[in-house]
């Protein structure tokens, strides 16, 4: 997405753009597959409407966006526990301080947050977000139960080392604005930037090899010549082209499997958060019934898994059935399995956020992607904005 957004400020501005991409498509992780009828992104992936850099760039009603749930329901103990936003779902505030889920000091505590009276932003950057939570004087109960499945989600790690400034851009965007999916997935994302580019910039199927100078050296042979050659790969295959190190910061990965089945387990665009510590599933849901993730009449269930021992386990997708057949009495059987996508780095390993104003290699040649800041949609779409914006400066 960072490419796909500096070539959209190039274009804007009346700038010639190549995009050489190597896969068969552009949106680097924002991958959408059609399979036996259903649509399957690549991993559980939601758009965050507040993210101002989307904002500046996507037309939301064309995404045709369907909003999820404003809360979740936690499995604990063997029941299901509903912890709503009372900000969003006032009529449910009681049964959410009610629930065992932590004490009413950590709900008092989230309330606080929310609004701005208890702030994270005094703490340093190196600080883990389990470490600011502790700090913060959470329960061990709100930490465990909430907390961790819920940021495990988010961070792809269940440790919560990630640094406190990804949690302070998660929490702040999932309270200001909505949690969405695009009607037909999560790949109409960069589609849209895509087809504003035009098809005829795109050179797809196409790995770039190496950056000498002002040329690029393509995996055919072929050399492109450019004034300005913008490197918008991950940090790997960055440090890769350039011939620089890359430091080794940790890893996360998900296991996203997906299920077709007739009727729904769950209320549909409701988040399912794992409390208890058994078990492979760390969140589900159940895709909504009005996007067009399922045909007509039939449902698609999401299940990411997020500890790193279940992603090479040849039984996996037998322990998720047994799981949901646990949770909600269903027949294993009656659980089609479609795909099932193991994502190594699903973010990048970046556990503290960088200074994406160091976009500038050399002369001609930049960098941006979402490990230039807090890795998320809304820093790839910054840094590729920042890129081309110093490029036009620059002439």
């Amino acid at each position: 997405m960072a490419g796909l957004t500096c070539a959209y400020y190039l274009r804007k501005a009346g700038r010639s753009v190549y995009l050489v991409e190597a896969s068969d498509r552009v949106g680097g992780r924002l991958q959408t597959d059609v399979y036996a009828g259903y649509r399957l992104d690549r991993g559980f992936q939601v758009l965050l409407t507040s993210y101002p850099e989307a904002k500046l760039v996507l037309n939301y009603d064309r995404l045709n966006l369907h909003e999820l749930y404003p809360g979740a329901t936690i499995r604990l103990n063997g029941q299901f526990h509903e912890m709503a936003d009372p900000f969003r779902q006032p009529l449910k505030t009681l049964k959410t301080l009610c629930n065992p889920i932590g004490r009413l000091s950590d709900k008092i505590k989230v309330g606080f947050l929310r609004l701005g009276l208890l702030s994270t932003k005094g703490f340093p950057d190196e600080s883990s977000t389990l470490e600011v939570m502790q700090s913060l004087g959470f329960t061990e109960s709100m930490l465990q139960h909430f907390w961790r499945p819920f940021l495990s989600g988010v961070f792809l790690e269940p440790q919560l080392r990630t640094s406190v400034r990804k949690f302070e851009e998660v929490f702040t965007h999932f309270a200001n604005g909505s949690t969405s999916v695009p009607s037909l997935g999560v790949a109409e994302i960069p589609k849209q930037l895509a087809e504003f580019v035009g098809n005829d910039q795109l050179m797809l199927n196409t790995k770039a090899e190496k950056v000498s100078g002002e040329s690029l050296l393509l995996s055919s042979g072929q050399i492109l010549n450019a004034k300005v050659i913008v490197i918008a790969t991950d940090q790997k295959a960055n440090c890769a082209l350039t011939e620089t190190d890359m430091a080794d910061e940790g890893r996360t990965g998900v296991a996203c499997i997906y299920y077709a089945i007739d009727k729904p387990i769950s209320q549909p665009g409701r988040l399912i958060l794992n409390a208890d510590s058994n078990g492979p599933i760390n969140n589900l849901m159940v895709m909504p019934e009005e996007a067009e993730y399922a045909p007509e009449g039939k449902y698609l269930i999401s299940a990411s898994v997020v500890k790193r021992e279940y992603f090479n386990d040849a039984d996996l997708d037998q322990l998720v059935r047994f799981q949901l057949r646990e949770w909600y009495g269903i027949d294993p059987n009656e659980l089609r399995h479609l795909k099932t996508y193991l994502i190594p780095n699903p973010v990048p390993p970046s556990p503290l956020p960088r200074d994406d104003r160091n976009c500038k290699i050399r002369a001609g040649l930049y960098r941006c992607g979402d490990y230039m800041g807090v890795p998320s949609l809304n820093t790839a779409m910054r840094s590729g904005r920042l890129v081309a914006e110093q490029i036009i400066r620059e002439g």
